[in-house]
Order: structure tokens, then sequence, then C-alpha cells
């Protein structure tokens, strides 16, 4: 005899989010410092090091943090721009002078 129950769960009560099984994975072990090479589409800077960004800056408020990439144009075209959208997507804001913002680039 199997016993089923149905949970009404409606969308005001969650949160939808996307991630492969990497991103699970480094999200369940949470490693201090985590040296992960991965191949095209794995959403490293859009999903892996924007999260991985966020957590730091609420674990140390106010601290200064830079991102360091092989040559700076592959930074600033890159890079940059896809962490950028990443913390858009997890409601991010960069700071500007009308309204309050999450960070200053």
């Amino acid at each position: 005899m199997t016993l089923s129950r149905k949970i009404k769960v409606s969308k005001n009560d969650s949160e939808v989010r996307y991630a492969n099984w990497v991103k699970m994975i480094i999200d369940l072990i949470s490693p201090k410092n985590l040296v992960f090479i991965g191949g095209r589409g794995t959403a490293k800077s859009t999903d892996i090091i924007a999260e991985r960004s966020i957590k730091i800056c609420y674990d140390m408020p106010r601290a200064p943090f830079a991102f360091v990439a092989d040559t700076y144009i592959n930074l600033m075209t890159n890079i940059i721009p896809a962490i950028l959208l990443g913390w858009e997507r997890k409601k991010w804001f960069e700071y500007k002078s009308d309204s309050h913002g999450h960070y200053v680039v």
C-alpha cells in the first residue's frame, strides 16, 4: 500500500531557481577555497562566481575585493559583464546617486 501526499505550493510561497548539477554540488559543499575548471556553458561567471561573491559580501560587509583575470580586455569584455548579469538575476543592482544599490563598478 502506497501513501502519497500532495503538497499545495503557490508561486508566492516559493521562488524559481535554475542550476546545473555542478552548481548544486558547489552550493552544497560551499568550500572556503574553490578551484574549478569548467567548460563553456557551465555558468561559471553568471551563476557560480556571482552567487559566491554575494555570499562574501554578506559574510564580510564593506570589505573590498577584486576580480582578477589573465588580461584586462578579457576581464572587461567577458567576465565583468557576465558577473553583473548574474547579480541582476539575484536582484542586486548598481548604486546610483538617486537610488540605493548593492555595488559600485
